[in-house]
């Protein structure tokens, strides 16, 4: 991802807080122009999206179908 200096693992939730998808490791981009690849779910259930520290999807175990808590400011 542009302007990211550490890979990342994103997850994307649908209503419920559930994992509806999961790209792991994304890489940084270097590029200067906006060519950088975009990542999106492969369905249109998400409503959220969490970008974490590369490696934490894989560190907890989360899978699709999960249900994750938290909270909205």
């Amino acid at each position: 991802m542009k302007n990211t200096k550490i890979a990342l693992d994103l997850i994307w939730l649908d209503e419920k807080k559930r994992v509806t998808h999961i790209e792991q490791k994304v890489p940084i981009c270097t590029k200067s122009d906006d060519s950088c690849p975009q990542y999106r779910p492969n369905n249109a259930d998400a409503v959220y999206v969490l970008e974490i520290t590369g490696g934490t999807v894989d560190r907890y175990k989360i899978e699709k179908g999960a249900k994750l808590q938290f909270g909205q400011p």
